[in-house]
């Protein structure tokens, strides 16, 4: 464990929580990159069985292909994008770099970051040592409350100006956030106005 912190989202929310040093593998991103891009064994899902991520790795081959890349130079700047998770480990933000991460791990593709992590690791509460003593070593973000494991949010955290989604990957985080009677709702006035 590390210095303890509070984070502000986009729409002003405070986030209490600490820094913590983890093996890359030990986090739960929204897919799997290991596993065709399924969705990670424990990761959240809708009532409909659906990943909850507002961002859907699994059918985006542009973002997969991003995240590749990304992991074939993981380095400093994921070490200043601290990725948000649960106490559980669950990824809140920061799912491509998570992913990327357990990439590099993989590859063998970390080891820029792993120099700017102990470089870096007194800004975070610890010290070059404890990140050599952790086997691909990375700092994440714990929040000290499980926040609601709900697409609302996932999306909260992507609301920043640097993130933007295409209209495809708009509506599927819109659709991911309708329950089940608000889509009947849907269907029952589509299906009348149909000649």
């Amino acid at each position: 464990e590390g210095n303890t912190s509070v984070r502000t989202l986009p729409n002003g929310t405070q986030i209490k929580g600490r820094y913590m040093l983890v093996s890359a593998e030990s986090l739960t991103p929204s897919h799997n990159p290991l596993d065709n891009w399924n969705t990670s064994e424990g990761f959240p899902l809708n009532e409909r069985g659906q990943n909850i991520n507002d961002r859907d790795y699994k059918n985006d081959v542009s973002a997969q292909n991003e995240t590749i890349r990304i992991a074939q130079q993981y380095g400093g700047q994921a070490v200043e994008q601290v990725p948000t998770v649960s106490p559980e480990g669950v990824v809140y933000d920061g799912n491509g770099r998570t992913m990327a991460g357990i990439i590099a791990a993989q590859n063998g593709t970390d080891a820029s970051y792993i120099e700017t992590l102990k470089a870096n690791a007194s800004n975070f509460g610890f010290t070059p040592q404890q990140v050599n003593e952790i086997p691909s070593a990375r700092v994440v973000f714990v929040t000290d409350e499980v926040l609601p494991y709900t697409t609302q949010t996932f999306a909260q955290f992507n609301q920043q100006e640097k993130k933007t989604q295409s209209s495809t990957e708009n509506a599927v985080a819109k659709s991911k956030s309708l329950d089940a009677q608000t889509i009947s709702q849907l269907l029952s006035v589509v299906g009348s106005t149909v000649i």
